[in-house]
C-alpha cells in the first residue's frame, strides 16, 4: 500500500505516535481503578469485497487500520495471499510505504497505521482532480520513488495475472503475454497520473473481469483494448512539461519508462519535453 501524506483543506496532518499493538495487553498488577479499559469509540469499513476487508478503528483516542483476507469458502487462498502481504509489508522500509504495525495470523489480519488520503476523494463532483500543482508534484514524486524502491527490491509478486484488482489499471500487455511485471505497475501509475493531472476524470464503475482478459476473446479482452486506447490518446492531451506520465504510457511495455527513468527524469529538462506519437 502507498501511502502519501497530503494536505486536507490545505492543512497537514499532524503526525500521531504509534498506537498499540493488535494483541492484547500484557497483563500487570495494575487494578481497574488504577488503568482503564481501552474504550472502541469508532470503527468504520473502508473498503470491502470478497477478498478482503479494510477498518478504520479509533480506540482510546488512538487510530489505526485492520485489513482482513476473507475468503471462507477457500481458506487455504485467503492464508496464502494474507502470507504473501505480511511478508511483503515487513520486508518494505520505506516513507511513502504504509507501515506493518502488528498482526494477527490467526484472524489472518494486518494491523497497519491509518491511510493517508485517498486520491479518490480529491476530486469533484463530475470526477476532476481538483489537486493543486504541488500536490500533484508530490504524487508523481512520491510514487516514482516507492516504485524504485519496490522494483529493485523485488519486494512483490509478479507472474501470471490474478483475479484482483481494478481492471481500469491492468496493462495491456496483459491480453497477449498472460502475466505481467514492473512495467506493469508503470502503466498504472500513468493512468493514475492522467486523473491527477485532470486529463481524464477518476476511472470508476463496474469495468470487465479481469480473469477473462488472459483468454483473449469476449468482452473483457475487446473492454481491455478499447481502453488503451483511450489512454494513449488521453495521453496525447497533457499539458506541456509532462512528457514522463506520457512515457508511461507506451503501449510496448519494453519501451515503457522505468521508475528509476521517472525520478531521474524529474531534474532532467530533456524529458520534459513531450514524444509526438510515432508513425509506422
Amino acid at each position: 500500500m502507498i501511502y502519501l501524506e497530503l494536505p486536507q483543506n490545505g492543512k497537514s496532518k499532524a503526525k500521531r505516535k504509534p498506537p498499540a499493538l493488535i494483541s492484547k495487553p500484557k497483563a500487570d498488577r495494575s487494578t481497574a481503578s488504577d488503568k482503564p479499559v481501552p474504550k472502541l469509540e469508532s470503527e468504520t469499513i473502508i473498503f470491502e469485497n470478497a477478498r478482503c476487508k479494510v477498518t478504520k478503528i479509533n480506540r482510546d483516542g488512538e487510530v489505526f487500520v485492520v485489513k482482513t483476507c476473507q475468503q471462507p469458502d477457500t481458506i487455504a487462498a485467503a492464508a496464502g495471499e494474507w502470507t504473501i502481504e505480511h511478508r511483503i509489508l515487513s520486508e518494505l522500509r520505506h516513507p511513502n510505504v504504509i507501515r506493518l504495525l502488528d498482526h494477527n495470523a490467526r484472524l489472518l489480519a494486518l494491523r497497519l497505521e491509518p491511510l493517508g488520503s485517498d486520491l479518490g476523494k480529491l476530486a469533484d463532483e463530475s470526477g476532476i482532480s481538483t489537486m493543486s500543482p504541488d500536490v500533484q508534484d508530490r504524487v508523481l514524486c512520491g510514487i516514482s520513488s516507492v516504485l524504485k524502491f519496490i522494483h529493485r527490491n523485488h519486494a512483490t509478486r509478479y507472474g501470471q495475472i490474478h483475479n484482483g484488482g481494478t481492471p481500469y489499471y491492468i496493462p495491456p500487455e496483459v491480453a497477449l503475454l498472460k502475466k505481467r511485471g514492473p512495467p506493469g505497475d508503470i502503466w498504472a501509475f500513468g493512468v493514475t497520473m492522467l486523473f491527477v493531472l485532470k486529463v481524464i476524470s477518476l476511472p470508476k464503475g463496474r469495468g470487465w473481469l479481469i480473469r477473462d482478459i488472459p483468454k483473449g476473446i469476449g468482452e473483457a479482452a475487446f473492454a481491455l483494448t478499447r481502453w488503451t486506447i483511450e489512454m494513449e490518446e488521453a495521453a496525447l492531451k497533457l499539458p506541456s512539461g509532462h512528457a514522463l506520465v506520457q512515457r508511461m504510457l507506451e503501449p510496448d511495455q519494453q519501451k515503457r519508462i522505468t521508475a528509476a527513468e521517472v525520478l531521474a527524469g524529474l531534474t532532467t529538462p530533456a524529458h520534459m519535453e513531450l514524444h509526438p506519437p510515432q508513425t509506422n
